[in-house]
């Protein structure tokens, strides 16, 4: 009942303050380093080689091959810059180092799966089938009664300290199941007056 109230509310406040709408965009994945300057910098090399290419010559050839080759020099300096300063902010925490080491060193590559709904089903009713049988033999277990003298009838209402706490230590993660994105739901600690007072 909590959970379903849950996702009752915040689909209410989505509804009311950011009604969902169709839009169009064109998705560009572009490296954490890419900048403004690398922006900027892209679009004079492109100039130049669209005006290489109407007006061919020795001169537009060598504006061009000269562009490129202070943009290669650019983004190079942008992206060790930028790790660099990554490695250095986790100082004194593995967890995050980790995280930045294994993106610069596994970038994500598409897999091509060939494996099918059915095919996993059976991988993981094959695996169930040799644990039952392997542990055909074994003893039944012996599982002790033991009384509990106080019963847990009731929750004690959670303040909003102890809510902002929670919200501030949670990965901003989310599935397609949440009625809100998780990093929504955290900048409410950052304007509501409700948890105005709480530091992340």
């Amino acid at each position: 009942m909590t959970f379903r109230n849950f996702d009752t509310t915040l689909t209410e406040l989505l509804d009311k303050y950011a009604p969902k709408r169709q839009v169009k965009t064109r998705v560009r994945v572009t490296a954490p380093w890419f900048d403004e300057d690398c922006r900027r910098c892209k679009a004079a090399t492109r100039r130049l080689e669209k005006a290489y290419r109407r007006t061919p010559s020795d001169q537009s050839k060598l504006a061009w091959r000269l562009q490129f080759h202070s943009q290669r020099e650019l983004f190079q300096k942008k992206l060790v810059s930028h790790w660099s300063a990554a490695i250095e902010e986790c100082s004194g925490n593995s967890l995050a180092l980790w995280s930045k080491l294994r993106r610069l060193l596994q970038p994500q590559s598409v897999i091509d799966c060939r494996l099918t709904a059915d095919d996993f089903a059976h991988h993981f009713l094959s695996k169930i089938d040799r644990i039952r049988a392997s542990t055909a033999a074994a003893p039944t277990p012996n599982i002790d009664d033991r009384a509990v003298h106080v019963s847990l009838m009731d929750f004690s209402p959670v303040t909003a300290d102890e809510v902002a706490k929670i919200l501030s230590k949670s990965p901003a993660e989310q599935c397609q199941l949440d009625p809100a994105l998780t990093w929504l739901v955290k900048n409410t600690l950052r304007t509501s007056p409700t948890f105005s007072t709480t530091t992340l």
